[in-house]
């Protein structure tokens, strides 16, 4: 029940292998129907002149089903069928869980090598003040951005603090679709498409990952007030990690979802309680 509730990352992965075949279709498909209508379009426009009895010195066009252009694109788009095909047949059926922390997984370390982990995500603002904390199933980020944004939106609205979130900050590990077009309480979504640090420009090579469905947010994030914002997202929410890494360690001392969660809210109070009276003795020094 637990797997079913919570897929591993095979199938998380396997599923966004399938949205990207699936989107290599679509593009395939629009490609080879261009092809055929702009041929097709010329072949039109050629006997309409020779039925007028207009002379050309040119060679009569290409027919469709002969035009070599309309048969790579289709060849194209058969290969990208094929691929999709090979991919949706190929859904990961076997997961394992332990049975005394399900919500726990085998997850890369931070240092190399596999451990039984937990995928910790925080929310936080200036100031480093946790608004938000707690678990994902699953070692890929994707699928934890839109929870966990709609989990400090709750948690601001049960604090009574009625004030939008104006920006959200993210890298690349949280890029995809979904995401970009997600309807998310938030004025302005920024997440990464390129590597920490050719995002930030402390790379300036001008090679490029994005991929080109992710045009739109990577012209956003090129726009120099958004750029200048993303540059503020490690300083705000890495060196979280790092203090509570140092207070408390990287173990939880308890199993099973609920049992972890209020242990990470009880570090995550005590975290913010220490931002609060450090703020307070700096006002008075």
């Amino acid at each position: 029940e637990h797997l079913q509730a919570n897929p591993g990352a095979a199938w998380t992965e396997w599923s966004d292998r399938v949205e990207k075949d699936q989107t290599r279709v679509v593009a395939a498909t629009r490609r080879w129907q261009a092809a055929v209508t702009a041929q097709q379009a010329v072949v039109e426009e050629y006997a309409r002149a020779q039925a007028a009895g207009v002379r050309s010195s040119g060679r009569p066009p290409v027919p469709v089903g002969d035009h070599s252009g309309i048969a790579a694109a289709r060849q194209g788009l058969d290969k990208a069928v094929a691929r999709a095909a090979a991919t949706a047949g190929k859904e990961p059926t076997v997961g394992r869980v332990n049975t005394t922390a399900p919500s726990s997984g085998i997850m890369p370390c931070k240092r190399g090598g596999f451990d039984q982990n937990y995928n910790v995500q925080v929310a936080a603002c200036p100031g480093q003040f946790i608004l938000a904390i707690g678990t994902h199933p699953s070692s890929n980020d994707k699928r934890a951005l839109e929870p966990f944004v709609r989990a400090t939106r709750a948690n601001l609205d049960a604090a009574g603090i009625a004030d939008p979130i104006g920006v959200a900050l993210y890298d690349c590990g949280y890029a995809s679709d979904a995401n970009f077009t997600a309807e998310l309480p938030v004025g302005l979504l920024l997440v990464a498409v390129e590597k920490e640090c050719r995002q930030t420009g402390r790379r300036t090579d001008d090679t490029t990952t994005a991929a080109k469905s992710w045009d739109l947010m990577a012209t956003r994030l090129a726009e120099p007030a958004n750029a200048a914002l993303y540059k503020r997202r490690g300083a705000i929410v890495e060196p979280v990690f790092a203090q509570m890494f140092d207070r408390f360690g990287r173990d939880v001392n308890s199993r099973g979802a609920t049992q972890v969660e209020t242990e990470l809210h009880v570090c995550a109070i005590s975290h913010n309680i220490g931002k609060i009276i450090r703020s307070r003795v700096k006002k008075h020094v």
